[in-house]
């Protein structure tokens, strides 16, 4: 189980905590959004949330690789979704972080704020 952060207004901080996570479009396909630092959480907002995860079903994409192998960003939701996993972790080497895309909310299993 692995330690993940979530970067969010206060306003969606409160809606987090009343009704859970909400998977949302990004670039990795429709799902919750995680960063491997608080400081990688914080890009996107001023409250972050940290998370306990179960990561048996979490697939590794090296970013480097798979752009190599994907060039078309468009197509990219379709072919994660091909792997069949509950989320994806990206590495991307240039800032050693991870990031992590969760497709089904029922692995977050805590939140710390």
């Amino acid at each position: 189980m692995g330690k993940w952060y979530h970067g969010t207004s206060e306003r969606n901080m409160k809606l987090i905590l009343q009704s859970w996570f909400r998977p949302k479009k990004g670039v990795w396909g429709k799902g919750v959004y995680f960063s491997s630092s608080k400081d990688g959480a914080s890009i996107f907002g001023s409250c972050i949330l940290a998370t306990q995860i179960v990561d048996e079903r979490i697939i590794p994409v090296d970013y480097e690789e798979w752009v190599s192998r994907h060039p078309d960003r468009s197509t990219w939701p379709k072919e994660i979704q091909k792997l069949g996993g509950k989320g994806i972790s990206v590495h991307y080497h240039h800032s050693n972080e991870t990031e992590l895309c969760v497709f089904d909310p029922s692995i977050i299993n805590q939140i710390f704020y």
